[in-house]
């Protein structure tokens, strides 16, 4: 696939599943093996596929039901997509945060900065890395001072 084909497909992902809550998308965009990865390269969920991250969407949107995406910066190179991005929404559901207790609604619009780079092959999306800002969404949250 081209480098447009590709940011393409990155953008289908984000529009499609996470803002128009369509989770069937996630088995056409994501490869049955796909991996999902922190900043450090460690696998984020416990088994591969798309059904783990159709939960996390599922999850987020508990948390914040009228979530959305915004795309600042896409860009391509060979088999790459990077994408920088916004996301926000208003804390409505209990943010189960790790190893912490849940944090309870505050009913205050959150946002926070992500950055993916996704590798393309075959068609779909077969591994990305992850960024977050999460000290700044705990913050938002009132788990943490800001």
């Amino acid at each position: 696939m081209s480098a447009e084909e590709n940011k393409a497909l990155v953008r289908r992902f984000f529009e499609e599943a996470w803002n128009k809550r369509n989770l069937a998308v996630v088995d056409e965009i994501l490869a049955p093996d796909y991996v999902f990865r922190d900043t450090a390269g460690a696998p984020y969920f416990a088994s591969p596929g798309p059904e783990p991250m159709k939960g996390v969407i599922t999850d987020w949107l508990r948390v914040l039901p009228d979530l959305s995406v915004s795309i600042e910066d896409i860009m391509a190179v060979g088999d790459r997509v990077v994408t920088r991005f916004i996301w926000g929404g208003t804390h409505q559901g209990d943010f189960l945060g790790g190893p912490h207790p849940p944090y309870k609604p505050t009913g205050k619009r959150v946002t926070v900065g992500l950055i993916y780079i996704s590798r393309i092959a075959g068609g779909k999306i077969v591994e990305e890395w992850f960024a977050c800002d999460f000290l700044a969404l705990q913050q938002q949250f009132g788990a943490l001072p800001a």
